[in-house]
């Protein structure tokens, strides 16, 4: 999640212990379908039929961990990468390897090599290596089934006299690279709205302070130390908050629980519009 922007503090002229609001506008990761890796641990593994095939297999599976940390890990490590020698492609085998290695979703890369060709290549030959490639991805979070990926693609190796070389397989990275763009961030830019007190307690202030900054535990402390509120209205206001805070940070089921507290309470505008947004992620 990504602020883009800070709306300045849309505050009426209401009393002072009336709950008023203020908006940000956020770049939020959209949920995709299939597989969604976003905040999930991940390994990639990878086999070939022979020593050539399963050093491509790596490189490919190199190209797409690299992908997904640009995107995911800030471009830190945080992928594990594994080869096997061989594996059955079935439920149960790609379930082991989540249980092998504790990640919650493990991708498996089965690369097949076509006879080379010579072509150009930056002013002399070259050697295309067509590969087919096979890409397995299990989500233990998700359905308890294995999605298979299949498509074809290329590289080239520069010395077209030699086997594989460590330039051809740098150049097979790029075929991870490319496989890897289905299982990346999708932003859409959304508005949030959340309640407000203008009084002498700097709680309010200090929890604005950490939404600007989007530091959703903080805010969620200072709402919290103000719950002691007598007014039915500006504690239902805090207790909405929080649920917001709560589902902006992925806890889901529990911003459920405290927006239900804040319906009980009192009706508000925001509650309905939070509402659906909680359940479309559940």
């Amino acid at each position: 999640m990504k602020r883009t922007l800070i709306l300045i503090m849309a505050l009426a002229a209401f009393a002072a212990c009336s709950p008023q609001t203020f908006s940000i506008r956020l770049d939020k990761r959209q949920k995709l379908d299939g597989i969604d890796i976003a905040g999930k641990s991940v390994s990639v593994f990878c086999t070939g039929e022979d020593p050539e095939t399963s050093a491509v297999a790596m490189s490919i599976a190199e190209g797409f961990a690299s992908a997904l940390e640009a995107d995911y890990f800030d471009g830190e490590t945080g992928i594990r990468l594994f080869a096997v020698d061989s594996i059955a492609l079935s439920t149960e085998s790609l379930l082991s390897l989540v249980v092998e290695t504790g990640s919650d979703v493990v991708f498996l890369f089965v690369p097949k090599l076509k006879p080379s060709e010579l072509v150009p290549n930056g002013g002399k030959n070259g050697r295309s290596y067509p590969v087919n490639l096979h890409l397995y991805a299990y989500d233990s979070l998700g359905e308890d089934s294995v999605k298979h990926f299949q498509g074809t693609s290329s590289f080239v190796e520069p010395d077209p006299d030699a086997g594989i070389t460590e330039g051809g397989l740098k150049a097979a990275e790029g075929i991870g690279a490319a496989a890897a763009v289905r299982f990346l961030s999708k932003w859409n830019t959304e508005q949030y709205s959340f309640y407000y007190v203008s009084s002498m307690r700097t709680a309010w202030d200090e929890a604005t302070e950490a939404v600007s900054k989007l530091d959703w535990k903080e805010a969620i402390e200072k709402w919290m130390s103000l719950l002691d509120s007598k007014g039915v209205l500006v504690r239902s206001a805090l207790e909405y908050n929080i649920a917001a805070a709560l589902h902006l940070s992925g806890s889901n089921s529990l911003a459920l629980k405290w927006l239900e507290v804040s319906e009980k309470d009192a009706t508000m505008s925001l509650q309905p519009g939070l509402r659906k947004r909680i359940e479309a992620e559940l």
